[in-house]
């Protein structure tokens, strides 16, 4: 997934020059100061039904009304890459 991401990004770039130059990060490769514990302790991902999950934090400069698209684009084509996805 990290390997493909320049190219995904690239991609979302060539169609939405404004989209920012994100960073992926992959938790436990990546040290992540913001780590989604307060939803992996009491929200979704604390569930037991999932044996793995994905959670995605988008900066502000990505949540922009004229780039969501462009985010659902990046989040989809990461996605995609993925094995075992149903």
């Amino acid at each position: 997934m990290k390997r493909r991401y320049p190219a995904i990004l690239a991609a979302v770039q060539r169609n939405a020059p404004s989209f920012p130059a994100l960073e992926l990060w992959v938790e436990p490769a990546d040290r992540i100061l913001f780590a989604a514990s307060c939803t992996k302790t009491l929200g979704i991902l604390s569930v037991d039904a999932f044996a793995r999950a994905l959670h995605f934090e988008f900066p502000r400069s990505a949540r922009n009304p004229d780039l969501l698209d462009a985010s659902a684009t990046l989040t989809a084509s990461v996605l995609r890459g993925l094995p075992g996805l149903r």
